[in-house]
């Protein structure tokens, strides 16, 4: 009777073991997707500063050509 009960513990476990194998490797799908996602966007954002700083840059020396005087 022991011997069974060992037996059915031991199985118990192996099966909750390929459980949790099964939720980590889901959850690490999940987190590369995540980090992905987020390399992409700080990508985007980087690219947008640069665009509003070369933007920023390039209406502020405009301006100043629109302050000079007529006969420059």
């Amino acid at each position: 009777m022991k011997k069974n009960n060992t037996a059915c513990r031991i199985s118990e476990l192996e099966q909750q073991l390929a459980h949790q194998e099964n939720t980590i490797e889901e959850l690490n799908v999940s987190v590369v997707k995540q980090w992905q996602t987020i390399k992409n966007l700080e990508d985007k954002l980087l690219y947008l500063q640069d665009r509003l700083l070369s933007i920023e840059t390039g209406q502020s020396l405009k301006g100043l050509k629109d302050e000079l005087p007529p006969h420059y």
